[in-house]
């Protein structure tokens, strides 16, 4: 079966947050658990937006890094028919659709792309990374 997954686009963030961070920043594609905070802080701004009939969808998400690639899972096999599901919701015509659980929507990964509120979010959380590990030497 085939999973939904949306990947998380470094670059853009790493080019954002260099616009906020003046001291030298460490690379974002570097450091796994950098990349994994970020996701982890990605999937908390679209929760509101998955939709949840059962909450076998929401509570499928997972985290899949490989080499500087980090991506947003939704669906797994363990999880049953998830994985098809997860790509059914994402890619539904919301005007043909009648949610059961207000504010969410398909597509629920446009609130994390560049331009969105919630990529703001994201640049500002990693931006607070950055400074921090700075400090922390």
């Amino acid at each position: 079966m085939a999973k939904f997954y949306f990947r998380v686009n470094s670059q853009d963030i790493r080019r954002a947050v260099k616009q906020q961070v003046t001291d030298p920043i460490i690379a974002l594609t570097r450091h796994p658990e950098i990349r994994e905070q970020i996701a982890q802080k990605a999937e908390h701004i679209v929760r509101p937006f998955v939709p949840k009939r059962s909450g076998a969808l929401r509570e499928s998400f997972h985290i899949v890094q490989d080499g500087t690639s980090t991506r947003l899972v939704w669906g797994s096999p363990s999880v049953g028919t998830t994985s098809a599901y997860a790509r059914y919701q994402h890619d539904a015509d919301d005007s043909f659709w009648n949610r059961t659980t207000p504010g969410t929507m398909s597509y629920w990964t446009l609130m994390i792309e560049r331009g969105s509120p919630g990529f703001e979010e994201l640049v500002n959380y990693a931006s607070e990374i950055m400074k921090r590990d700075i400090k922390n030497g």
